[in-house]
């Protein structure tokens, strides 16, 4: 039997700590934070055999690649998936009721923390609970914001919150009505069987609205660790031994070998322990998570450990990988508690300073830079540091086995114990050899490109030429992550205003920080980091409640967030679905994302051709903030509550996202004039009938929809996945360009782009966008 311990995520802001463990017969997942799937694809990493995913603590760090992954490994063909964790688990995955549905999947929580043990692992849980004077003083807001937050649960019985939250993960997971709100047949169904207990039951409205969303929680500040032994492993089998008892080859040795005892054709009976060595205990690993050092005195103290500590240790501890936040490593308690396991233990760490911030989706890296020779400031190179921020020999008094954690490093656990780097990819770098090397190869591609910039000097600006508004395409895929292109997100930068998100899918942050870096200098069309960004997001705009175009909104909020600070009041608008706002709502009961500061507007009550006697709440200011003239939105052809946007500005541009649809008459009328319509076109032209089966567009579809609406430019997006770098390339059309990801245009720069064909044909030019063999 063969198994290793294999770090996926190691704190780079792609993709947050996250560790597979992997047996013959599966895999087990701790911490699947966003980016987690997408890192599998890019890494080759297959989660066929993933049945368990252990969470060390329930937010968004730690979980927010699991909605998606549980989508993409339903669709898959995988029928039983459980899930442990702390408190709030359960209500976790109930909020995600109206955008994370599949029958076909089984899905167990396990929110007990109990010991865990099935033919792999044997499993203890540690509780570490924060230090609330040591919490204070990293926080001093701390205390008052839990208080707060704890009053504000409300007061319905324990038990039939808890009925309502697994009656909707029944509902979720299994057949059900999809035209009515979970929670309200969830409330219905508990109702009903306190009526059967003849228990008194209210039914008023407000009672009814209340049950629109779930009931509140309060926050878990617990963290959890996880202590585990593989299996025992046999001894070895003598064969010699074996041979010279009487005993024949065959089936008996194989009984043997599997405990049982044998008779020789000479009667003499055989036992195992005669022949097979003893066994001995199974490897033995750790994986911890102390957030800060308010958790230090928990760790320290739990007896858990002290089996494998100290010079009386029962056990050993082969290998720790500890996930650690600011300040941990240097605690001198930390220290002298990590040491306590003895040399012969393996550590690895991870922390965003100890780990370089190398980029992890190496084939969009590689791809932007080849995009960089067209024009290195509409594809920049994305942000990257391929040295740590800290050195962990910088360090003092840690044990001489220690190492920062690093993507696809392994640990063996068996039929050895050892470290094992040889699967650790080199990082990428523009100025690598190998990767110049591709331009003296494609002498075709250099060519086009010299041949592009000796014609067409002088760019058609006629409606544009006045604007320095940015148009960034963070993420231009469809459905779910791949190597090469992110799911949907869009921004929108006016300079000297504010910035926009055009919805905003997982992994949408770690883009954010790929494009803009860490200073201002990185990114010189932009003009701003990505902390700078945040500071400047003004307006978040989600076209529909499918988990590719929204996942990436916690993460941005809470970053934001974090930003914002105690006493700001800058407020950040929303533009939804409404099932969009309950989304915030639930989530924000188990993590602070800053809701207060936050302005959410219904898209419907926006939509242009409705008649309505009221003005939205929160319209004005929207339109104020952002100086629009106007904002609307309209109802498109894709699933219930999708919508598309105009937004006109006062310095005269106006610029309309359709989301996800199909061509849609009352999406030409709202954008009429426009001077940028961003369009899906999902599917090339031949795949009509199955863009019209899943309700989105073909490319020439988008094309019709921009010329009826009389746009003055059209930017596709959203393509299939099926497309692995760029799609089918329509015929030259001077009015339309193709996105990428992380890609940069000023409004004035559109044209551009439309000449730009040329050399990506040339570039890609086999049938589906793929590169050749040897530029991989």
């Amino acid at each position: 039997m063969k198994s290793y311990i294999q770090i996926l995520g190691a704190s780079t802001t792609d993709v947050t700590p996250s560790v597979v463990v992997h047996f013959d017969s599966q895999r087990y997942l701790f911490n699947c934070g966003e980016g987690t799937q997408r890192l599998c694809i890019e890494k080759k990493v297959r989660l066929a055999k993933l049945q368990n995913i252990f969470f060390t603590r329930i937010n968004w760090e730690n979980t927010g690649g699991v909605p998606g992954m549980m989508l993409t490994l339903a669709d898959a063909g995988t029928t039983k998936l459980t899930l442990h964790g702390g408190p709030n688990l359960t209500h976790f995955i109930a909020a995600t009721r109206n955008f994370i549905q599949r029958s076909s999947l089984k899905l167990s929580l396990n929110e007990t923390m109990k010991p865990y043990q099935d033919e792999n692992l044997n499993m203890a849980i540690v509780q570490l609970q924060p230090d609330s004077k040591i919490m204070q003083s990293i926080d001093p807001t701390s205390t008052r914001k839990r208080k707060h937050q704890d009053e504000s649960a409300n007061s319905l019985e324990t038990n039939d919150a808890d009925n309502i939250r697994e009656t909707i993960l029944k509902k979720m997971f299994g057949e059900r009505n999809i035209n009515v709100s979970l929670c309200t047949e969830a409330r219905s169904e508990v109702q009903k069987d306190r009526i059967n207990k003849k228990s008194r039951v209210q039914d008023s409205t407000s009672e009814r609205k209340m049950y629109e969303r779930l009931p509140k929680v309060n926050r878990s500040h617990i963290s959890l660790c996880y202590i585990c032994q593989g299996p025992s492993v046999k001894g070895k089998f003598d064969a010699k031994t074996a041979t010279e008892l009487g005993v024949q080859r065959g089936p008996d040795f194989g009984k043997l070998k599997n405990g049982q005892a044998v008779t020789t054709p000479e009667g003499v009976v055989v036992n195992p322990e005669q022949v097979v060595g003893p066994s001995r205990p199974g490897t033995n690993f750790m994986i911890i998570d102390c957030p800060s050092t308010a958790y230090i005195p928990s760790l320290i103290e739990a007896s858990e450990f002290k089996a494998y500590q100290g010079s009386s240790k029962k056990l050993q501890a082969h290998c720790i990988v500890h996930m650690v936040g600011d300040d941990v490593l240097e605690s001198k308690k930390y220290q002298k508690w990590i040491n306590k396991f003895g040399s012969e233990t393996q550590h690895i760490v991870s922390h965003p300073k100890l780990c370089s911030q190398v980029i992890a989706f190496t084939g969009s890296a590689r791809a932007q830079l080849r995009l960089s020779q067209i024009d290195n400031k509409i594809f920049p190179i994305p942000y990257f540091s391929n040295s740590p921020e800290k050195l962990l020999s910088s360090i003092p008094n840690l044990p001489r086995n220690i190492v920062e954690a690093s993507s696809l490093l392994v640990y063996h656990t068996e039929p050895i114990q050892k470290l094992d780097k040889s699967e650790i990819l080199p990082p990428f770098d523009p100025e690598d050899r190998e990767l110049k090397s591709f331009l003296h190869k494609r002498k075709d591609y250099v060519g086009a490109i010299a041949k592009l910039n000796r014609g067409h000097t002088n760019i058609d600006q006629t409606k544009t030429s006045t604007h320095d508004v940015v148009v960034t395409t963070l993420g231009t895929g469809s459905s779910l992550p791949s190597r090469y292109r992110n799911v949907s997100s869009t921004v929108i930068t006016i300079p000297n205003i504010g910035s926009i998100l055009l919805d905003a899918g997982e992994g949408t942050y770690g883009q954010l920080y790929r494009h803009l870096g860490v200073l201002k200098s990185h990114n010189q069309m932009i003009g701003q980091s990505v902390n700078g960004f945040l500071k400047s997001l003004k307006f978040i705009f989600v076209s529909h409640l499918h988990a590719d175009h929204h996942l990436g909104v916690i993460r941005v909020l809470d970053k934001w967030n974090e930003l914002q600070g105690d006493t700001q009041n800058q407020p950040l608008y929303i533009v939804a679905p409404l099932r969009f706002q309950t989304w915030l709502q639930e989530y924000n009961d188990i993590q602070e994302i800053g809701l207060r500061n936050i302005r959410f507007i219904n898209a419907e009550d926006l939509v242009y051709h409705k008649k309505r006697h009221y003005t939205p709440h929160y319209l004005k200011g929207l339109k104020d903030i952002l100086n629009f003239k106007e904002v609307k939105t309209t109802d498109v052809i894709h699933c219930p509550w999708a919508y598309g946007i105009s937004l006109e500005h006062a310095d005269g541009w106006k610029l309309v996202y359709s989301g996800d649809t199909r061509p849609c008459d009352k999406l030409v009328q709202l954008g009429k004039d426009a001077t940028l319509l961003i369009h899906e076109a999902t599917f090339e032209n031949e795949k009509k009938q199955e863009a019209i089966e899943k309700r989105h567009s073909t490319t020439g579809e988008a094309i019709d929809v921009n010329d009826r609406m009389n746009s003055s430019f059209l930017l596709l997006t959203h393509f299939s996945q099926r497309y692995p770098q760029v799609p089918v390339f329509t015929e030259s059309h001077a009015k339309v360009g193709i996105s990428f990801d992380l890609m940069s245009i000023r409004l004035s720069d559109l044209p551009k782009l439309s000449r730009f064909i040329q050399p990506l044909k040339v570039l890609y030019h086999s049938s589906y966008g793929e590169l050749d063999s040897e530029e991989e």
